[in-house]
């Protein structure tokens, strides 16, 4: 979405873009409020819809939107969002069928919500290739990089437990572990976990980075590890593959 907001702006679209917020009803507040408040400053709303907590957010959004009768596009998120609707199908379908439009970043998506919405479209994940520099890793070495926000979906908990099995094999295993702290207490308990199992030394935390910045940490690295307990078509993969790192994913 961000990247979305940039291409928009750098093409002269006039946007306006919520929430800052991490808390969740603040931040579920915040966008029904822009939503309504700035209803002069845009014509059409694109609305990103996950599941849990973050979808009752975004049928907040589009029953404000529907209020003041403005149009929107939903994005379907995340990889959880199908199970979601299974035990929710009516409303996922009612809220699907209220958007001038749906999209999904992934097949998977694409096929796993059909049963609650005939006109999908999909749009895949854009990445620009130009700005990655890819690498064959024809001899790779124990040099692991993690790129995802702390967050008990992401289950960055494995990630030690990851490099304490490897310590036993390949004494000079390193693990790279990039991402903003999403405040659920993920990042304590990954960093507990690294003590506990004695490979704290060997696991470095340099927080979230901008994005122009992802290719050059991954590039330190040769095997990137996925740990999520559920997703769908991440970006940080993507970004992987394309500079050419040996993939290992749950």
């Amino acid at each position: 979405m961000e990247d979305l907001a940039e291409r928009l702006r750098r093409a002269e679209y006039d946007l306006v873009t919520t929430s800052p917020y991490r808390s969740g009803w603040v931040r579920g507040a915040h966008m029904v409020a822009m939503a309504i408040i700035r209803r002069r400053d845009y014509q059409v709303t694109v609305v990103d819809l996950y599941s849990g907590r973050a979808f009752l957010w975004a049928e907040g959004v589009c029953r404000a939107l529907r209020m003041i009768g403005k149009t929107y596009v939903l994005t379907l998120r995340g990889g959880n969002l199908p199970a979601f609707a299974r035990h929710r199908p009516g409303r996922v379908r009612r809220l699907l069928s209220s958007a001038a439009a749906v999209t999904t970043p992934s097949h998977y998506l694409l096929e796993q919500m059909k049963p609650y919405g005939d006109s999908l479209r999909l749009l895949p994940n854009p990445l620009d290739l130009n700005v990655y520099r890819f690498r064959l890793r024809e001899r790779p070495h124990c040099a692991l990089t993690w790129l995802r926000a702390f967050h008990a979906t992401y289950n960055p908990e494995l990630a030690p437990k990851v490099v304490a099995l490897l310590a036993k094999d390949f004494p000079d295993v390193q693990l790279t572990m990039v991402g903003p702290d999403k405040g659920d207490g993920s990042l304590q308990r990954t960093e507990q976990v690294a003590v506990e199992l004695s490979v704290a030394d060997r696991i470095t935390f340099p927080g979230g980075v901008f994005k122009t910045a992802v290719p050059h940490w991954l590039n330190k690295s040769d095997i990137f590890l996925n740990t999520t307990n559920v997703d769908n078509t991440p970006i940080s993969v993507l970004e992987a593959m394309a500079c050419g790192l040996c993939v290992v994913s749950t």
